[in-house]
């Protein structure tokens, strides 16, 4: 893969991270139930540490990423745009195609870099999360009232 689109890839990344990190810090905000609350809490924690890891490895291969937060999130898969906080349900589904759009652009992504093992092992396990994620909310959708509106 050629420098420039590698960097490409990463920057859409990092700003897929970025949007659900800010995404699951609003859920937590307005969460009324604990288990709820917790849970966005430790997903945009992971996030974060997912965007740093994405930095860090782009930093130690010197790649080249765009440094403005506005084309990044831009830029970045668009399951989290419209999101509409009118009730739990909508949230969680646009949580849940949140994840599942991160999980479908990392799956595409490894089969782009296979040759690289230290890259392919952290987009493993960046992964790996996403797909907690998604069962996370899910089972939080089977929770009674989520959110106050």
């Amino acid at each position: 893969m050629e420098r420039l689109e590698l960097a490409e890839w990463f920057n859409k990344l990092i700003g897929s991270e970025i949007n659900a990190m800010l995404q699951y810090e609003i859920a937590a905000s307005i969460a009324e139930n604990k288990d709820a609350k917790d849970e966005f809490n430790q997903h945009a924690n992971e996030e974060r540490v997912h965007m740093k890891k994405l930095l860090k490895y782009a930093n130690k291969i010197k790649l080249n990423l765009d440094q403005n937060l506005k084309t990044l999130v831009k830029n970045a898969y668009p399951e989290y745009e419209n999101m509409n906080y009118k009730d739990d349900n909508n949230l969680l589904k646009f949580h849940i195609r949140g994840e599942q759009g991160a999980i479908k652009s990392y799956k595409e992504f490894l089969k782009e870099i296979k040759d690289d093992e230290v890259l392919s092992k952290l987009i493993n396990e960046i992964i790996k999360d996403e797909e907690e994620h998604e069962r996370d909310l899910k089972n939080i959708s089977k929770k009674p009232k989520i959110f106050n509106y």
